[in-house]
């Protein structure tokens, strides 16, 4: 793991004054490993803080990030990944296993290189949501938005039942696992790859 911590202030002597004082949490355990970085405590006027947290883990395990604030990138997990967060853009590439993704305020991009067992669950408010697939991965499509259009660029989909703009039910090739995509205020591109 590698962290590193920006301070942007009104001067370099004010940047150094407030770097000392920006705490991480960590936490590893055979289980587990928890990073996480603390909120300044009190006023602090005229400066803005970067915390970017670089973490590696094995391609299977189960991964669950969360952010507030920030950009978040995921690459190659095989393993079941849960993302949240808010007021920033999310990029997941080459995922295999279950998602489930909560993001409020901003962009969603998640690649899919393969499918698993598990459901892949991606709702977004206030933020455009692009899920990119393998052009023969099997599953069955269910896509909502609230406000906004939903377009299937896949080559072998199947729409099922009725359809509209903002609601699309569907096979990719031959159907199986479930993915479901929802937006509130945002639109849904489904592409293949």
């Amino acid at each position: 793991m590698r962290v590193e911590r920006i301070v942007h202030a009104v001067n370099e002597a004010a940047a150094k004054e407030v770097l000392p004082r920006l705490q991480m949490m960590e936490e590893a355990t055979p289980e587990k490993v928890l990073v996480s970085g603390e909120r300044l405590g009190g006023i602090v006027i005229g400066v803005s803080i970067e915390m970017h947290f670089h973490v590696r883990a094995p391609k299977a395990a189960r991964v669950r990030a969360r952010t507030s604030g920030g950009e978040m990138n995921v690459k190659g997990f095989s393993g079941h990944v849960i993302l949240n967060g808010s007021n920033g853009a999310v990029r997941a590439e080459r995922l295999g296993g279950g998602i489930e993704t909560r993001w409020v305020n901003g962009g969603v991009n998640i690649g899919l290189a393969a499918i698993g067992n598990e459901l892949v669950d991606v709702r977004v408010t206030n933020g455009p949501l692009t899920l990119v697939v393998p052009q023969a991965l099997n599953a069955n499509l269910s896509a909502t938005a609230t406000n906004g259009r939903i377009d299937v660029k896949a080559p072998k989909f199947e729409t099922l039942g009725d359809q509209t703009s903002r609601r699309v039910r569907g096979r990719l090739n031959a159907g199986g696992v479930p993915i479901e995509l929802v937006t509130i205020n945002g639109n849904i591109t489904v592409e293949s790859q």
